[in-house]
């Protein structure tokens, strides 16, 4: 097949449409954030309470302390004050510096992308960049935590052996987990545990796809119970911490509040599985109204180019894999806390640069995994 059959059959989009596109999406997002959510988005932004701070020479940066706190905010008022060069002094003005930056950081990834992207490839990165200008390009934590990403994505990419990936990966988790956010130990300990899952029982068979994903989902939860009962014996304040943020109610009119009324561990380890599939197919926001349409549609989206990947896994190769893992740790990890679905969103949505892995945008000079040649200790 030449090339103009090849794009006549898959209907395919030159990426240079995104330098034309971005502006545009980037005053989509804008408007979204200072429109439809600018109450709950930008009024109640943590970002206001930053400010003074910063203009004012405070935060000082801080490790993990022997309890396993971290004060995160701190870290980010640390870095904002640090590069603070051009002495910005109101919410505003961080939003628009920071949007610039990240944007351009967005090009810069795109550059990795190959030259032709399908109408589903290019409608996802699309809708990424706007969520990402709604609800993360601003004074707050999540543009931080994109750069570890980043960092993660370009060891993902490196051409090395997969268990040195895996090894690289976890410890830019640590390093995430010691430096920024505490409970990146969790999604560090279920990626490992994601990785082995998909090692024995996945990646071996074609057969029985849906009953292999719910029993890693049953396994998963298994493994939470078990994390939850040993917290309760070593780490009594870790143990309680993680229960009340699963059960604490929040303000949010998203909210993602348990199903069952926790009477035992056991039913709150199954609400947990729920919140799983919850998170991933999030259609109980429909019945709130047409403005969160958008929201579902993009995850859902997320979430078909997953399960494609998990359907495909036996082939993707091993820089696609570990992305995928990362990301379902990831989710398991966020399940564990996440109170509301507008935090999900703004959580997951930094993992964009292993979602460009994810859905086939990136050209990857990797092995593929033969049916009778798994030579790889972890995959």
């Amino acid at each position: 097949m030449d090339k103009r059959d090849f794009k006549k059959k898959n209907i395919l989009f030159n990426k240079s449409l995104f330098i034309l596109l971005l502006p545009v999406l980037v005053a989509l997002g804008k408007f979204v954030r200072y429109t439809v959510l600018k109450k709950v988005l930008v009024d109640q932004g943590i970002g206001h309470n930053w400010v003074r701070t910063i203009v004012n020479g405070g935060g000082s940066f801080s490790f993990i302390d022997t309890d396993g706190a971290i004060d995160a905010g701190g870290n980010a008022v640390f870095w904002y004050r640090v590069f603070n060069i051009f002495h910005l002094s109101t919410y505003g003005q961080f939003e628009v510096a920071i949007t610039i930056i990240f944007n351009i950081i967005l090009l810069l990834l795109l550059t990795k992308v190959v030259r032709y992207l399908t109408f589903n490839q290019m409608i996802f990165i699309a809708v990424s960049i706007a969520v990402l200008n709604i609800f993360d390009f601003t004074l707050a934590k999540e543009p931080i935590q994109m750069i570890y990403f980043i960092f993660i994505f370009a060891v993902i990419l490196r051409q090395t052996s997969f268990n040195a990936k895996m090894v690289e990966v976890v410890l830019l988790l640590l390093l995430t987990a010691i430096t920024f956010r505490s409970y990146y130990v969790l999604v560090a300990f279920f990626f490992v545990c994601i990785a082995l899952l998909f090692r024995f029982m996945i990646i071996k068979s074609n057969k029985y796809f849906w009953l292999r994903v719910i029993l890693v989902i049953l396994i998963m939860g298994f493994v939470y119970y078990i994390f939850l009962r040993v917290c309760n014996h070593v780490s009594r304040d870790t143990y309680e911490e993680l229960i009340s943020v699963r059960t604490r109610v929040s303000d949010a009119a998203t909210d993602m509040r348990n199903i069952f009324k926790a009477t035992s561990l056991e039913i709150f380890t199954v609400d947990y599985m729920i919140m799983v599939v919850r998170m991933l197919f999030p259609v109980e926001l429909l019945k709130m109204g047409v403005k969160y349409f958008p929201y579902v549609g993009y995850q859902i989206m997320l979430t078909l180019y997953i399960i494609n990947a998990i359907k495909n896994v036996k082939t993707n190769g091993n820089t696609k894999n570990i992305a995928l893992y990362l990301y379902i740790g990831f989710l398991f990890a966020s399940a564990a806390f996440e109170p509301d679905f507008g935090s999900w969103i703004r959580h997951e949505a930094v993992l964009f640069p292993l979602y460009l892995i994810i859905i086939n945008s990136i050209n990857i000079k990797d092995e593929v995994i033969k049916k009778k040649k798994i030579k790889i200790i972890l995959r």
